[in-house]
């Protein structure tokens, strides 16, 4: 698929706006819009990683809550409360 200048260039600017799951769960959306052979062509176009990519597809998959995915990682809780 031919892509315009214009396109990747939107596509780059977007996945730089964006951080951790959200960012790798859109390049994982775009390559799997791009077809067969999409992760090579999203490194060599927008230079996106790999494994990234491939990161992102294992959280599009459901491996991941998307729970937790929007709402950030929990912190540790103390294994003693506090006593006030």
């Amino acid at each position: 698929m031919e892509l315009t200048d214009g396109f990747t260039t939107n596509i780059v600017e977007t996945a730089k706006a964006l951080h951790g799951v959200q960012r790798r769960l859109f390049m994982a959306r775009t390559v799997d819009s791009l077809g067969s052979g999409g992760q090579w062509q999203a490194e060599a176009d927008f230079g996106w990683s790999r494994p990234t990519i491939r990161k992102g597809m294992h959280e599009t998959d459901g491996a991941v809550c998307e729970a937790k995915c929007v709402a950030g990682a929990v912190g540790v809780l103390p294994a003693v409360p506090q006593q006030v």
